[in-house]
């Protein structure tokens, strides 16, 4: 990714299931590098914190 480039990101909440696809799609086709981030607890979608490069913290609640 160039530096100095700004990028966008929406999600449409009424379909995200909260697999993160979309943002890994995003990164490979933008060539964002890995920042390094760990998964915490037992589910992929438990990230620890947001970064330059991971742009989306979903929490899943099961009822």
């Amino acid at each position: 990714m160039q530096e100095n480039v700004e990028v966008g990101f929406f999600t449409d909440p009424t379909v995200c299931i909260g697999c993160k696809a979309c943002e890994v799609a995003c990164k490979e086709w933008n060539q964002v590098p890995n920042d390094g981030f760990t998964w915490y607890g037992n589910s992929y979608d438990n990230t620890g914190h947001l970064g330059a490069s991971t742009w989306r913290h979903v929490l899943f609640l099961e009822q």
